[in-house]
């Protein structure tokens, strides 16, 4: 039963990070992603 045949390879993947680098305003995409994770997780439980 193959439900997923495609390979998913983690963001903090090392290998990853040399593509990432190599661009910017997808660093900057996956910094603010993170940051907005981050802020909702936190106002979740401030903001109750």
């Amino acid at each position: 039963m193959k439900k997923n045949e495609f390979t998913f390879v983690p963001v903090f993947n090392p290998v990853s990070d040399q593509y990432i680098n190599n661009d910017k305003p997808l660093q900057n995409v996956l910094e603010i992603i993170l940051e907005q994770i981050s802020n909702q997780s936190t106002k979740s439980e401030d903001d109750v």
